[in-house]
């Protein structure tokens, strides 16, 4: 039966509820901010000690009546001393030393998990800001005390990769993965978790590309011939791994063209700029490489964004050990590409029409299209002007 005091008591964890949740959304912003203006993050989550929110539909349940609620232990409305969750701190510790066991699982949810990628691509700009300092010149030479070198960053970059893979284990065990791949549609509950998973593909592409160095070569206006003829280790300073950049600007294609109109997220417009410019970088830095010669048969192309995965096995043809191939890609890429399969786009999620990644002028097209999907807002207007801007600009180098 309801009382006074019930209903007090409801409402004033209501309110403490909205007010962590409050936090938690300026900490995704915070994150979104870093990722798509290419800057450091400005929170430091060690700060925060406050509980982690309960599930979106917990929240907004209907079932959480006044009545309801005081038949069971309330949460406990005091932030600072809440016994029934951990605090972002805790979540935090147990995501580094990976001891997210089945137990602390069940405090993850689509918000928490957003957070945790915060974490994680804080780290990652800092590495990244180390290698702008250590320069791209080959014939500087750190001395051999220096506890930092090139060798060492990359090291914890790798690390970072570890812990994101870690991180879709945990988003795996929420969401298994034999309920959303395969060449069928995605089935995620809610477009607040296409979101989440297209930002985690997007913090893996941050270790292993230089977005600002991207956008410095595009601003150079140099022809397409002179770039792939750069060195190796120049190259290196745009794409550092070629495998991952093609897996996860694929998935991400795939995950903006699968979600409904209104599903979107507010920053889908920034999202298609940064693939179409991580994808014409790769076409122009690496796509004479995958031009057929003549008299060789050309094979089916690997169309990067034809489904989901959870990781690049779908482009494993495109490095079979058995297939004639000759390297592609800078320091640390390590990958042969064979000469009978390159790696192409499909054209409006349609897989019998392929643009392949070796004409970097047909890359921006295809990858142009994908506006179409979203709903004419001014932001998304000016960044495909932008776009269509860059792209009529190449054609007359």
């Amino acid at each position: 039966m309801e009382t006074e005091d019930s209903k007090q008591h409801y409402f004033r964890w209501r309110d403490r509820e909205m007010q962590v949740r409050l936090v938690y959304t300026w900490i995704i912003l915070d994150l979104e901010l870093s990722l798509f203006h290419d800057v450091k993050t400005v929170l430091s989550l060690t700060d925060f000690k406050l509980p982690v929110p309960i599930s979106e539909e917990l929240f907004l349940s209907k079932e959480l009546a006044v009545g309801e609620f005081s038949l069971e232990q309330p949460p406990d409305i005091d932030i600072a001393n809440d016994a029934n969750r951990p605090s972002l701190q805790t979540m935090l510790q147990w995501l580094f030393k990976q001891g997210f066991d089945s137990t602390r699982r069940k405090h993850l949810n689509p918000t928490t998990l957003h957070v945790l990628l915060h974490a994680i691509l804080s780290m990652i700009r800092n590495y990244r800001q180390l290698f702008g300092y250590m320069g791209q010149d080959a014939r500087i030479r750190l001395s051999v005390f220096s506890p930092f070198s090139k060798a060492s960053t990359k090291t914890r970059m790798d690390e970072m990769r570890g812990l994101l893979q870690y991180w879709l284990g945990l988003f795996n065990a929420l969401w298994p993965s034999s309920t959303r791949l395969g060449d069928g549609d995605p089935c995620l509950p809610s477009p607040q978790l296409y979101g989440v998973l297209i930002t985690y593909h997007f913090i893996c592409l941050e270790t292993v590309i230089d977005m600002p160095a991207i956008e410095n070569l595009a601003r150079q206006r140099r022809p397409d011939s002179t770039i792939a003829q750069m060195d190796t280790a120049l190259k290196d300073q745009y794409i550092q791994d070629l495998v991952p950049v093609l897996f996860h600007s694929g998935q991400i294609l795939y995950l903006l063209r699968v979600l409904e109109q209104t599903s979107l997220p507010p920053w889908w417009p920034a999202a298609i700029y940064r693939v179409t410019m991580v994808l014409w970088a790769t076409s122009v830095l690496f796509g004479s490489a995958w031009k057929q010669p003549s008299g060789v048969e050309l094979l089916s192309p690997i169309i990067i964004d034809a489904s989901l995965h959870d990781d690049d096995s779908n482009l494993s043809p495109l490095w079979q050990e058995n297939s004639e191939s000759y390297s592609v890609g800078g320091e640390g890429a390590g990958l042969n590409m064979p000469q009978s399969h390159t790696p192409a786009l499909s054209v409006r999620g349609d897989l019998s029409n392929a643009t392949l990644l070796s004409d970097p002028q047909r890359v921006l097209e295809t990858c142009l299209l994908a506006f179409e999907k979203g709903r004419s807002i001014r932001f998304a207007d000016g960044i495909y002007r932008k776009l269509k801007q860059f792209m009529a600009s190449r054609t007359t180098e």
